[in-house]
Order: structure tokens, then C-alpha cells, then sequence
């Protein structure tokens, strides 16, 4: 069973789930931007439209507290066929 500090955790993400979606969302369109990251021109005005480009966001949490809202579907190529995640430390 998870401890309280890890059900606490889990409501928090659960209640908050809608704006810590659109948060990871805001966070990908930014970061993704990063040469790093290898997106093509396309790609790269996908991230500046406003249509959805991450949808199907899933919450999931670790039992050392760390978790992940992963969005399993994206029209960019990086996130096929997993999708896209964006992940915190516990």
C-alpha cells in the first residue's frame, strides 16, 4: 500500500490534474523548441499554433515520489509510438 505521503501526492496531481496538464503542455511547446531536440521546420509551427498538439494526457506516479504526466498522443514524430512526457522528481 502507498504511504500517506504518496496518496497525498496523488490527490494533489488528481485535483490539480487539468492545470499541471496545460502546464507540461505550455513547458513541452517551449523546451521542445531547443535545437537539442531535432524537430523539424513543421514541427517547429505546430509548437506556435494553438490546436492540440498533445492530447491524452495520463498521470503516473512512482512509489519514490517522483511522476510523470505523459501525453500518449502527439502529432510530432519524436513522440510515436509512446508519446510525449514530461516528468518531475520527488
Amino acid at each position: 500500500m502507498p504511504g500517506p505521503v504518496l496518496l497525498e501526492l496523488a490527490g494533489t496531481i488528481v485535483s490539480r490534474f487539468g492545470e499541471l496538464a496545460e502546464l507540461a503542455d505550455d513547458y513541452l511547446r517551449q523546451r521542445l523548441r531547443e535545437p537539442r531536440f531535432g524537430l523539424q521546420s513543421s514541427e517547429l509551427s505546430a509548437l506556435d499554433a494553438s490546436g492540440v498538439l498533445f492530447a491524452q494526457p495520463v498521470a503516473v506516479i512512482w512509489a519514490d515520489g517522483s511522476w510523470m504526466l505523459r501525453f500518449a498522443e502527439s502529432s510530432l514524430e519524436m513522440a510515436d509510438p509512446f508519446g510525449i512526457g514530461f516528468a518531475s522528481r520527488g
